[in-house]
């Protein structure tokens, strides 16, 4: 007889918890809705900074474009010693060949070994050639540069990478692109595979209610680095991050005769500790 009570009990109480229910998530829906209502009417559309004075600007152009001789080894008079260790040196997100140039002149100082300095695509022009790029565009120039060596007969190719320049580097690692002649050193200075602002993976859905975010920089960086981030090179960023992270927790290897060394900051405004 109690077990016919309680399921009459039961039975009883079941429409009105489904009706409990359904008013939660019809609650919650509105909730979200008018957040999001908010989130919008509270945004302001960051328009761009292109001044002359900036990178970002129609003037300013990294010198490699202009006289790419000077940056990149295979534009070069070939070494008598094909031997001759050449290291392509490979900036990050928004920066430009200036990121590496101090090393490139430490290693002229000593005459040991030749740098390329590699201008990633859609780096080092006006903000509308970094907004329309994708990060395989970035990547390009990397891939001609290690074709070209190569092709001229460099046999001791290594890379230097810094940021974003490091999963660039490790796509064309995980492609199997380096069967032929391999790298003999790899050196990644503080690589991003997850990014420190975890907003980032929210870009492809609400950056279009932002436009650009405005990077706060030095007058004399700003020459060398972009002041404006379009959200479409930073969804860029992300796609690649994201690839490149699944890659990694598979599991990658190297090739046999490559070398890889990792140095990573304590601290990096930019780039997630791991």
């Amino acid at each position: 007889m109690g077990l016919k009570i309680c399921l009459r009990n039961r039975h009883l109480y079941a429409p009105l918890h489904n009706r409990f229910h359904h008013r939660l998530h019809h609650a919650l829906f509105w909730l979200l809705c008018y957040s999001f209502l908010g989130l919008i009417l509270g945004c302001q559309l960051v328009e761009p900074v292109t001044e002359d004075n900036l990178l970002d600007g129609p003037i300013i152009i990294d010198s490699s474009l202009v006289n790419p001789a000077e940056f990149l080894v295979s534009q070069q008079a070939l070494a008598k010693n094909l031997d001759t260790p050449v290291v392509i040196c490979i900036h990050g997100f928004t920066a430009t060949t200036f990121e590496w140039l101090e090393f490139k002149e430490f290693a002229d100082s000593l005459q040991q070994f030749r740098v390329s300095l590699v201008l990633l695509g859609g780096h080092g022009r006006d903000y509308e050639s970094f907004k329309k790029s994708t990060w395989k565009d970035w990547a390009k120039p990397i891939w001609d540069e290690y074709a070209a060596l190569k092709e001229k007969g460099y046999r001791n190719i290594s890379f230097a990478c810094s940021s974003t320049g490091c999963p660039l580097l490790l796509y064309y690692i995980t492609e199997n692109r380096f069967k032929e002649l391999a790298p003999k050193e790899i050196i990644f200075v503080d690589p991003i595979v997850i990014p420190k602002a975890k907003s980032l993976s929210l870009v492809s859905l609400v950056g279009w209610l932002i436009g650009n975010d405005i990077n706060e920089q030095s007058d004399e960086e700003k020459a060398y680095w972009y002041t404006s981030r379009p959200m479409e090179a930073l969804s860029e960023l992300m796609s690649l991050c994201t690839l490149m992270r699944k890659r990694i927790e598979n599991g990658i290897k190297l090739p046999a005769q490559t070398r890889m060394k990792v140095m990573k900051s304590k601290v990096d405004e930019v780039v997630s500790p791991l």
